[in-house]
């Protein structure tokens, strides 16, 4: 029988709009730990005396803060402040991290302000911390039916706080919870699923659809550059709840977008319209290996590191934040790229450009001279 108790987190705070429903959140979660009644377990009261006894033992508070703490229950970024602090750029920012809890004290950090009836904005990551030890499960909702924003998985706000919720907890508990999604996309037909469902039929109606590729195909750059922006937030998924991500959904991102399983002239397409984005997401996968998300076969790393390297010579390397911004990433290429068999006119190439963008040293090994810097152009 689940332990039936709820933390609430919100995306942005703003008083003037959203203060009474907060109001009325936190008043129910207190009169549920205060309830005496003894019908019925009650898990709410539990839990807030099990995070009452945490806190009194830090020695940090008194007994009415501790009691008042132990009883919050919605928490968020600051008051006027929309997202979780910059998690979601860190996140794509893959060269600034190695261990994961870097990001996890980051959501927490950011995510740790109560607010309720008599609190507002109090920030305690302590609080936020018994809160979320406990945590079996997380769900999410998902209600529209557009290609993205509130109909999909694959969108950014969505690892940024629900995968970044599923973070916070592994990092406190050694467990990632059981994450759900609450499909409301049919208001008369509404149930919940597993994210790995959910994401499965995503993934196979959107965006390894042909049909919605030619879409995208129809929008030219644009079109190119929300490819880009799928690839990097189902990478933001597989680093928040890596439980939920196959190497068998990597690697259909690579037969469809690389090696263009639908014969749909992608590679043409790409090099016409924005061969940059083609590039990140190169880059992206490779990433995924690097960080161990995909263990992907030297065949597909080898063929990888030949179309980034070849991409970067030709078109100028995208400055992306996982990319020239990257040492580790390039550390990883040049690791590859013998087993690869890249050609040395492409590797010289490739050092070329790469210290044009970066004038970082390690590129400057086959360069006579210092060059003025070339246009870097981004996906």
């Amino acid at each position: 029988r689940p332990r039936i108790d709820s933390v609430i987190t919100m995306t942005g705070i703003y008083r003037d709009n959203w203060k009474w429903q907060v109001e009325l959140m936190d008043r129910g979660a207190r009169l549920a730990a205060t309830e005496n009644s003894s019908l019925h377990a009650n898990y709410v009261s539990e839990n807030s005396d099990l995070i009452y006894e945490a806190l009194m033992a830090t020695g940090n508070y008194s007994e009415a803060d501790a009691r008042q703490l132990s009883m919050c229950r919605v928490f968020g970024p600051d008051e006027g402040s929309w997202g979780a602090g910059g998690f979601r750029e860190a996140v794509s920012a893959t060269g600034t991290w190695e261990e994961e809890s870097k990001l996890a004290n980051l959501y927490i950090d950011s995510m740790s302000y109560a607010y309720g009836d008599e609190i507002w904005g109090n920030l305690d990551g302590d609080v936020f911390r018994e809160v979320l030890s406990e945590t079996d499960a997380v769900m999410f909702s998902r209600s529209g039916n557009d290609n993205r924003g509130s109909g999909s998985v694959v969108f950014d706000h969505v690892y940024e706080f629900f995968g970044g919720f599923g973070m916070a907890v592994r990092n406190i508990s050694g467990d990632t919870p059981e994450m759900y999604i609450a499909n409301l996309k049919n208001p008369d037909e509404a149930f919940v699923e597993t994210l790995g469902e959910f994401l499965a039929r995503d993934l196979r109606s959107k965006y390894f659809n042909p049909k919605w590729i030619e879409g995208m195909m129809g929008h030219g750059y644009t079109g190119a550059s929300e490819m880009d922006s799928v690839l990097e937030d189902f990478f933001g998924l597989g680093v928040t709840v890596p439980d939920e991500i196959t190497d068998e959904m990597w690697e259909d991102f690579y037969d469809v977008y690389v090696q263009d399983k639908y014969e749909l002239g992608l590679d043409e397409w790409f090099e016409q319209e924005n061969p940059w984005a083609k590039q990140s997401m190169t880059a992206r996968m490779l990433e995924a290996v690097r960080k161990g998300y995909w263990y992907a076969s030297d065949e597909v790393v080898q063929n990888l590191v030949n179309e980034y390297m070849k991409s970067v010579a030709e078109n100028d390397v995208t400055c992306c934040h996982h990319t020239c911004g990257n040492p580790l990433l390039d550390d990883f290429v040049q690791g590859n790229m013998g087993a690869a068999g890249v050609n040395q006119e492409v590797i010289e190439a490739y050092n070329k450009q790469m210290f044009d963008a970066t004038r970082r040293p390690e590129f400057q090994t086959q360069q006579p001279e210092a060059t003025t810097s070339s246009r870097s152009s981004s996906s």
